[in-house]
């Protein structure tokens, strides 16, 4: 067909997206960018298949944290939604949803307030129970918990879970989001005895979803792990995080981010426990796959360093390698609260013992949870993602939920 026919640029934005799904953003981006520049002098500026590139391009810059570099291209896609589809269309309010969720991160919440909220009163004329009203609603709770707002973010959460099993089932993809946020929400609350049973319903429900070795299933077990760990269940966490790591270097490899965040998490356990000889060698993994993935100066990377720092620090001051029970100041236990995550076959005989006892909660100021960006989904233009139609006549275009239209 050659470099710029449609069959091979489609081809080319599909291996981008997996390279992208598997962590490997560094390799996907210019795959992106090759696919846009080709659609743009093809098919011009406006065009669906170009703006689904562009949408593609803004999310990858995002989840790397480039705001200023995203934001330009998701305000574009989202004019051209607006112009061609109108305010309420599905497509039009997941951009806009896509536009609260970066200028959430970029921490200008009240420019993300006026946006979810717009996009929120245009969805329910979609129905209250429609996934785009359900999508804005959680998009809105998680702004609220954001700005500190814990009860308006409680009262919103439980809403659109409600919505959620009312339109799908309790088991589905986004109510699983839904509940796994929820209780990231009320872990930063203060109220772990709430989040433990959500947790273990993320993780279980994921399981059944998608498998033990699937990104969101590990995500939502660093989730329970760093729950377990800051109740003082241990033991629990250590046979869960090596499961946890060997299932994801198998399956994703061992640079993908969700691997380097078990290996950070196992690390940490591992020095609370005292073992640190073995501590040092998984948080010099972590800091190096960190490094090379996401660049010197990511957050993932300066966490991963400063881990390893006080980790060296500490074996340095008590003489090399022998054994002791650290203190967790410095270390951050990367807990997660990626949504549609299933949960380990295995599980259930590997924390039995955790479920029986219930330690009394306490949440230590030196434990940090890092809270993760809600999952979020690129909906292709024309996509039949929530509206179920073709509206701009691509009879070959798929979604990642639906089959051709």
């Amino acid at each position: 067909f050659g470099p710029t026919h449609p069959t091979t640029l489609r081809y080319l934005s599909s291996f981008a997206l997996l390279l992208q799904a598997m962590g490997r953003r560094q390799e996907a981006e210019p795959l992106i960018r090759r696919t846009l520049d080709a659609r743009e002098a093809l098919l011009g500026q406006n065009d669906p298949d170009t703006l689904e590139s562009l949408g593609h391009l803004a999310l990858l810059l995002e989840a790397e944290g480039r705001y200023d570099e995203a934001e330009p291209l998701l305000r574009r896609v989202l004019s051209c939604c607006e112009s061609a589809l109108g305010r309420s269309h599905p497509d039009t309010l997941s951009c806009m949803n896509n536009l609260v969720v970066l200028l959430r991160g970029a921490g200008r919440y009240d420019e993300a307030l006026a946006i979810g909220g717009q996009a929120l009163a245009s969805a329910e004329k979609l129905g209250p129970n429609h996934r785009c009203s359900i999508q804005s609603l959680t998009n809105m709770a998680l702004l609220a918990q954001a700005r500190g707002d814990y009860a308006k973010a409680e009262d919103m959460f439980r809403s659109a879970l409600s919505r959620s099993e009312a339109a799908f089932t309790r088991m589905h993809p986004m109510s699983l989001s839904i509940l796994s946020n929820f209780a990231a929400m009320l872990l930063v609350a203060g109220k772990p005895l709430d989040a433990e049973p959500l947790l273990w319903e993320v993780v279980e429900g994921k399981e059944a979803a998608l498998g033990e070795a699937h990104p969101e299933t590990l995500q939502a077990v660093n989730s329970l792990a760093a729950h377990l760990m800051s109740t003082g269940r241990k033991p629990a966490v250590l046979p869960l995080l090596r499961q946890a790591l060997r299932s994801s270097e198998e399956a994703l490899g061992p640079s993908h981010p969700v691997t380097l965040t078990v290996l950070n998490n196992l690390a940490v356990t591992l020095k609370t426990m005292g073992e640190l000889a073995e501590a040092e060698v998984l948080m010099r993994r972590a800091a190096k796959g960190a490094e090379q993935m996401f660049g010197i100066l990511h957050p993932a990377t300066l966490r991963a360093t400063s881990n390893l720092n006080l980790l060296c620090e500490e074996r340095s001051s008590i003489g090399g390698g022998l054994s002791a029970q650290p203190e967790l100041q410095g270390i951050e236990f990367t807990g997660t609260s990626v949504g549609a995550s299933p949960s380990f076959p295995t599980l259930t005989k590997l924390l039995v013992e955790a479920r029986g006892h219930q330690a009394k909660p306490h949440l230590p100021h030196d434990l940090h949870f890092v809270e993760s960006p809600p999952l979020v989904v690129p909906l292709p233009m024309g996509c039949c993602f929530c509206a179920r139609s073709n509206p701009l006549g691509k009879d070959e275009r798929r979604c990642p939920t639906h089959a051709p239209i």
